[in-house]
């Protein structure tokens, strides 16, 4: 059932973007490149993670966490172990949001970024994440939609030239 669902949701998402654009027209800015420049992706992330604070700031709950995620990709680029720093916020009722900044490393370089999102009360979160390369994707940015419960995330994104 899992393995359904995430390739389901897998198609969804690059199927989903793909349909975005595609009913674009060309005098607006759909927010995902198109064309040779642009490199699609999608994959998996398994992660490990711990629970490193709990603060109030202005009567909101802030809960912290450390992620350690081992990246599967289509694209080698992004393959390699992910660390992420998120803050939830709120009283974890029936949803809430959730912010991360983080370091996506292997061995011809890395991407670092930060992105947003929401997780419900299952802990299953969405969201979206954007990166700039360094090392050898130094120039490039990467940008992902992320899917699925803390342990094992689906996810699809592209690589593009940054603008200058």
């Amino acid at each position: 059932m899992r393995a359904v669902a995430a390739t389901f949701l897998t198609a969804t998402l690059t199927l989903g973007t793909s349909v975005g654009v595609a009913g674009q027209g060309s005098d607006t800015d759909p927010g995902v490149p198109v064309g040779p420049d642009a490199s699609y992706f999608t994959g998996t992330m398994e992660c490990e993670w711990e629970h490193t604070g709990t603060e109030h700031v202005d009567g909101v709950e802030q809960y912290a966490e450390h992620f350690d995620c081992a990246w599967e990709a289509t694209d080698p680029r992004v393959a390699g172990t992910e660390e992420l720093a998120i803050v939830t916020y709120g009283s974890h009722g029936a949803a809430f949001p959730w912010s991360a900044v983080g370091t996506l490393t292997n061995d011809e370089g890395s991407w670092r970024g930060s992105g947003q999102g929401l997780a419900d009360r299952t802990m299953f979160n969405h969201g979206e994440m954007a990166y700039v390369g360094e090392g050898a994707y130094e120039g490039l940015t990467m940008h992902y939609y992320v899917a699925g419960p803390n342990s094992e995330m689906t996810l699809a994104g592209w690589i593009a030239p940054a603008a200058d």
